[in-house]
């Protein structure tokens, strides 16, 4: 059975549109390299001692204190102490379902 005209227009037409997409990032690859003006992108990250973000771009530094009052049992882990320690900072509560994080001595919402 031979394959008739519109299936090999079709065919064609998918190859060529692939071929094209395959072929845009050597074409035109500042299109591509776009996510680097992301509002993070400058931003570079630090564990040690403490948390901290420094933005590359403007200069800012941010810290966080791993144990945002002392106890790090309250809160194990690592996000949800970056998230407490926050909410700490700016004194606002912490919008979470986290059993932990609503046990703990942080105002929580939800």
């Amino acid at each position: 059975m031979k394959p008739d005209l519109y299936t090999k227009a079709v065919l064609t037409v998918i190859a060529v549109m692939l071929t094209v997409i395959a072929c845009k990032t050597v074409i035109s690859p500042g299109t591509t390299a776009s996510a680097q003006s992301a509002p993070f992108a400058g931003v570079q990250y630090s564990n040690a001692p403490t948390t901290s973000f420094f933005d590359a771009r403007t200069g800012e530094i941010w810290l966080y204190d791993h144990d945002y009052r002392g106890d790090q049992a309250e809160v194990p882990d690592m996000p949800d102490r970056i998230a407490a320690a926050t909410a700490l900072h700016f004194g606002v509560p912490v919008i979470s379902r986290d059993g932990r994080i609503r046990a703990s001595s942080l105002q929580t919402v939800w």
